[in-house]
């Protein structure tokens, strides 16, 4: 049962406040204002009004059926309780002769859509004026519907029984904000229903994925090459990072490698980002640069474990450079084939006969990470 709220001691709380001043004062204090109630319900509750005894409805809608009359998708009317008088409640009236289920409906709805893997709790007392059995649904606002289910069928008696579902968001579910309750489903026939003690809760709020950036000097302004190689064509295959002052996005610095004519493969010349983390089948990765060369050129990328460790012959797609600077951005998941790996692979040589430099700056390996709420 729901805690009843002492109106009669707050009362009297603010008249004993009161008491201690006389009409013959002269510095008029302010006369005593007693404490709004706060109905020890709502704790926690993301439903205001959750326990029927205030005005709020905010979070209750209902297609409600007055006089045999539609009054199509309003507020919820909150009344006493036939039984109780003392007691307060949610009713909503179905209809006789429904064309679909959902002629009439209650609807809960909360403030924040709930995402894939919360947690939540969701509790309420029923009754109705005849035993009556009402699916549930998921919508995201009252009326836009998402998924057929969501906490249950609901069996209503006529003596108040309590309903708990406890669950997580799946994918069909996602971004809904309201449970939605077929009250036209059985019976086929005018009753009331009545809804109290109504709680949704937030028991776990799912991890919220973030990129974890794994290039240290990414923006190429300090001095560390752990994570940048460069392998220049006409140094006989040393991987010697040359890190250039001016060279950059808008003159700051940038990884230059430059390329020879008359390459014997496409890996003659390369470009390596390499980082501290070996990457899993499934793991969702993010790869950012901003690139350029002296001259149009294409370089097809590998899957390398470390630099010069091939694994796979694909791991980025095909990048196509310009003289003006881009940005290339790719999100991808980690393949069979490129599980264990650390490092992208650039081949610059692919154009055999082109020498050329080319420029990268403002590099980003991301892995996917979830952060807990």
């Amino acid at each position: 049962m729901k805690q009843k709220k002492s109106f009669i001691v707050l009362a009297a709380l603010a008249l004993s406040a009161t008491a201690f001043y006389s009409c013959t004062q002269t510095d008029n204090p302010a006369p005593y204002v007693a404490p709004p109630v706060v109905d020890p319900f709502d704790e926690g509750n993301m439903v205001k009004n959750g326990s029927c005894e205030g005005t709020n409805v905010a979070n209750f809608f209902a297609n409600d059926y007055i006089d045999g009359v539609k009054e199509g998708t309003t507020s919820a009317r909150i009344v006493e309780d036939p039984a109780d008088p003392t007691n307060h409640c949610i009713i909503v009236t179905s209809n006789d002769n429904p064309s679909a289920d959902w002629d009439s409906q209650f609807f809960v709805t909360i403030d924040e859509p709930l995402g894939v893997g919360d947690e939540v709790k969701f509790s309420m007392r029923v009754k109705a004026d005849k035993p009556a059995v009402a699916s549930s649904q998921a919508h995201a606002l009252p009326g836009q519907y998402l998924i057929y289910y969501m906490v249950g069928d609901v069996n209503f008696t006529e003596e108040w029984t309590d309903v708990e579902w406890t669950g997580k968001i799946d994918g069909s579910q996602a971004g809904m904000q309201t449970i939605a309750f077929n009250l036209s489903q059985n019976p086929k026939e005018a009753t009331n229903y009545y809804f109290d003690n109504i709680r949704f809760e937030m028991i776990k709020k799912a991890p919220i994925p973030t990129w974890k950036n794994l290039v240290v000097n990414g923006d190429c302004e300090g001095t560390d090459v752990t994570c940048l190689v460069g392998k220049d064509g006409d140094d006989g295959g040393n991987f010697i990072t040359k890190i250039v002052d001016g060279a950059g996005v808008d003159g700051s610095r940038a990884v230059v490698v430059t390329s020879h004519a008359g390459a014997a493969q496409g890996w003659d010349t390369q470009f390596f980002v390499t980082v501290d983390h070996v990457f899993q089948q499934g793991e969702q990765f993010l790869f950012k640069m901003k690139y350029r060369a002296d001259d149009a050129a294409s370089a097809s990328t590998q899957a390398h474990t470390t630099p010069g460790n091939y694994k796979h012959w694909d791991m980025v797609g095909t990048v196509n450079f310009t003289t003006d600077w881009q940005t290339f951005e790719k999100r991808g998941s980690i393949s069979s084939e490129q599980a264990g790996i650390s490092t992208i692979a650039f081949n610059l040589n692919d154009n055999k006969d082109l020498a050329t430099k080319f420029y990268f700056d403002d590099i980003e390996f991301c892995v996917e990470e979830l952060v807990e709420q």
